[in-house]
């Protein structure tokens, strides 16, 4: 194989694989980045409807019915709460629907988010605890698009 050769196939493979790393670079980070503010997000609102809970001064309807309504007005996967002894109160859930994605790129891109939590309380009463899932459909849409300009851009320069 001449020197010309063996040149224009080192350039062809070190440009691939900076290809191809960048690529899986951006999409790392970019994954990343969403687990983190789904993190927040879960997190934030577990502390918000705790606080909210903690004005129903231990009202199981109130509470049912706020739970209920913050579940149709948001996009959450579940929301429980579960009262100081231990038992379901009240949970809502769910179905992701996710069918804008694929499915093998949700499976290899999982955004495995820690549920929010947060102890609601009357004065120094333990109420129960909230637990809160955000939906991730909007983030894997999200790292879906970022993938799929990330990967023309890069064959595109």
């Amino acid at each position: 194989m001449s020197i010309k050769r063996q040149l224009f196939l080192a350039i062809i493979f070190i440009s691939t694989f900076a290809l191809i790393g960048s690529v899986f670079s951006s999409i790392y980070n970019s994954r990343l980045y969403l687990i983190q503010q789904l993190q927040l997000k879960n997190q934030d609102n577990a502390n918000a409807m705790a606080l909210s809970l903690s004005q129903a001064k231990n009202d199981l309807v109130k509470i049912k019915l706020a739970v209920s309504a913050q579940f149709d007005t948001g996009n959450y996967e579940r929301i429980r709460f579960v009262d100081s002894k231990g038992e379901v109160v009240v949970e809502e859930e769910s179905s992701q629907d996710i069918k804008a994605v694929p499915a093998w790129f949700v499976s290899a891109i999982a955004l495995d988010v820690p549920t929010g939590q947060a102890k609601v309380t009357a004065g120094w009463n333990q109420l129960g605890t909230i637990f809160l899932v955000s939906q991730k459909q909007y983030a894997y849409e999200a790292l879906w698009k970022s993938t799929i300009e990330a990967v023309w851009v890069s064959f595109l320069s």
